[in-house]
């Protein structure tokens, strides 16, 4: 232990040392709570954000921050003069008495927070400050995803001490704050603000205690370039071609047609258009997949429908078709429990609706390489020309000449 370094029992002329002996060797207890028992050590509490970080999947929030705590212990005071007028000191917060001040709404898997132990400042009037670099890991509640790519999302951490009552420890509500350090910013999510509130902790099942905390709201956006430029850019270029349509003069039949002379529609046009009716294709057919795997439970399948899963799964085509497209991410012990729970019926219907996807797969393949193919440039262009319509007669056309 520290104390049994400081050896309690020499002498030392280092002034400091005499001091820390003093405050430390002479029956100081770390487990004791300071002053008399009928007292409430009250705690400043100052919560400073460094760095967060959001996982929109699961949920979680991560906050890296610096967790201030400062109290008074009665016990570690002393007259500077006697000391060299030494005012203060420092000790590891390992060795000293310090509020058991934990996260209550941990995700779980992280425990209670991790902060790292430190030297606590120590002053001569009986102050302790210490400032601990702590990674502490939250749940958020349901985003409000209307205005997506800027959705908001709110979350919450819950601080409190995990033993002690109200009547023991307590916060001072003027001295609890929460500051965001701009020294390092979240890429894709930004911090709109932050509010901190002291609850007092009163709960039915203990009228006569109270367990008060400390309860922190966070509000971030999401702000990230690449969903920018995938809807806010396109939005617009929609809203500018639509509205450059009025500016146009109302007979002009460029407001509604193409030219007499561009009859022709443009690759890229029937790319996106062709990739819409590929989607309208793909959801009838992940419906009708979904009517084929109920059925599989109420009917027998069809003879012809046997005889192609038979015929699929005997050969190195339909084997190769059939086979797990990841199967690292599989586990092969679940899947043999899961194959041994269906019924051969069953088992024959999901594999004729895997085969149609995978046929599937490889028929829109073969489309979109041609789709796209068709969008690169000609490497020998044929010359090609074309005569506008017109409605001047022979005659007119030659005295114009």
């Amino acid at each position: 232990m520290y104390l049994e370094c400081l050896n309690c029992d020499g002498e030392s002329v280092n002034s400091e040392v005499k001091l820390k002996k003093k405050l430390f060797c002479d029956h100081y207890d770390k487990e004791i709570r300071p002053g008399p028992s009928s007292d409430v050590t009250k705690v400043n509490f100052r919560y400073t954000i460094k760095s967060f970080d959001y996982d929109e999947n699961e949920k979680i929030f991560t906050v890296t921050a610096w967790m201030t705590l400062v109290w008074i212990d009665s016990r570690l005071s002393w007259e500077p003069s006697e000391y060299d007028d030494i005012k203060t000191i420092h000790m590891n917060i390992d060795y000293i008495w310090s509020p058991d001040i934990y996260l209550y709404n941990a995700h779980i898997g992280s425990g209670l927070g991790l902060c790292h132990a430190v030297d606590c400042l120590i002053t001569a009037k009986s102050k302790v400050a210490c400032v601990m670099p702590c990674e502490h890991i939250g749940h958020c509640s349901k985003g409000v995803y209307t205005n997506w790519p800027f959705d908001r999302h709110y979350c919450s951490f819950m601080f409190g001490s995990w033993m002690k009552s109200g009547e023991q420890l307590n916060f001072n509500e003027d001295k609890v704050k929460v500051i965001s350090s701009k020294s390092r910013q979240n890429n894709q999510w930004k911090l709109l603000g932050t509010s901190v509130k002291v609850n007092e902790g009163k709960y039915d099942v203990s009228p006569n205690e109270t367990y008060p905390s400390v309860y922190l709201s966070y509000l971030i956006e999401r702000h990230s370039a690449y969903h920018i430029a995938g809807t806010i850019v396109p939005a617009f270029i929609l809203m500018l071609c639509n509205v450059t349509v009025l500016w146009m003069i109302a007979e002009g039949i460029e407001r509604f047609m193409l030219p007499f002379c561009g009859d022709s529609v443009p690759n890229s046009v029937n790319y996106f258009k062709d990739s819409h009716i590929i989607s309208v294709v793909l959801l009838i057919e992940t419906i009708t997949l979904r009517v084929f795997i109920r059925r599989s439970t109420e009917s027998h399948a069809y003879l012809w429908i046997t005889n192609l899963v038979k015929t699929a799964t005997t050969n190195r085509v339909g084997d190769f078709l059939l086979t797990s497209s990841s199967p690292e991410a599989e586990d092969v012990t679940d899947l043999v429990e899961n194959v041994k729970k269906l019924s051969s019926n069953q088992m024959i219907w999901i594999t004729f609706c895997k085969l149609i996807d995978r046929v599937i797969f490889t028929i829109i393949m073969i489309i979109y390489i041609i789709m796209f193919m068709s969008l690169l440039p000609e490497d020998n262009p044929t010359l090609s020309v074309e005569f506008c319509a017109t409605s001047m007669k022979p005659l007119e056309v030659l005295k114009t000449l």
